[in-house]
């Protein structure tokens, strides 16, 4: 694995000697006893990631397996080139740290040239620490550069893994959902086929479908995890999803699986 630039939040400073005092030279003595005898008393980080896409999971990986209690927003954050925050899902998997970007339409149009990833240590009581205890010595940046967009971890369709909250295979021709309607998908699907005439639903009344509306649409991918909003300014009752109408597709460019029909109702 080629090198990682690791930036330190600060420098440690040496302290002077003063050679006008013997309390100088057992105080600098002291120090050096300290140090040498902290050599194993300090976390350390022994893997990072050199390069990314922008959905894929970053991995760092200590001496000993994290504590994951440990991991929150202040121990671990993620900046752009220009130092704003960026959303990000972070995991403990393996006793390694997970950090992943919350992506929208937005952050996709325009990706940072590369992350700086923050780790808290000492002498922060926020930070970091391993199952044993340890911390890291100090604060360490980790900059990693994005070689791309959005990547498929598989070629594969998209599958469709819930609507609204309802897993799938659904239960019931008709299932109650909330604003917005969330399309849960197991693989990202292509930005560009994401209109709202590709994505029509139907409003039925008595069980006869009228004029398609057509939804605005939000999205956000963690990952491989992609979710589709669809959100109605006005409430037309119940719709039906059809998604063997829709002309959304995965980034392989197949259409999702599997082509489920269902009426949506507000709660």
């Amino acid at each position: 694995m080629s090198a990682v630039t690791i930036e330190p939040d600060e420098q440690r400073r040496r302290p002077a000697a003063s050679d006008a005092s013997w309390v100088w030279l057992l105080v600098l003595g002291s120090v050096w006893g300290l140090a040498c005898d902290s050599g194993t008393s300090w976390a350390r980080l022994e893997q990072a990631p050199t390069s990314m896409f922008l959905n894929r999971r970053l991995e760092f990986v200590f001496d000993e397996a994290l504590a994951p209690l440990s991991v929150t927003g202040r121990s671990v954050s993620v900046e752009d080139a220009e130092g704003r925050a960026l959303p990000v899902s972070l995991d403990v998997a393996r006793g390694a740290l997970g950090v992943q970007l919350v992506i929208d339409a937005p952050l996709l149009e325009d990706p940072p040239s590369h992350v700086v990833v923050r780790l808290t240590g000492g002498p922060s009581r926020h930070g970091l620490t391993l199952v044993d205890g340890r911390s890291l010595e100090r604060t360490t940046r980790v900059r990693v550069p994005v070689e791309g967009g959005l990547r498929a971890g598989r070629q594969q369709p998209p599958r469709l893994l819930s609507v609204g909250g309802h897993d799938l295979p659904l239960e019931a021709a008709s299932i109650v959902v909330g604003s917005p309607m969330t399309l849960t998908f197991d693989l990202p699907l292509d930005p560009a086929s994401l209109r709202p005439d590709h994505c029509p639903l139907q409003p039925v009344a008595q069980g006869v479908t009228l004029r398609p509306v057509l939804p605005r649409l939000e999205w956000r991918c963690i990952g491989d995890q992609f979710e589709l909003h669809l959100l109605l300014d006005d409430d037309p009752g119940p719709v039906r999803l059809d998604l063997r109408r829709f002309a959304i597709r995965g980034l392989s460019g197949s259409a999702p699986e599997p082509a489920v029909v269902v009426d949506l109702e507000r709660p």
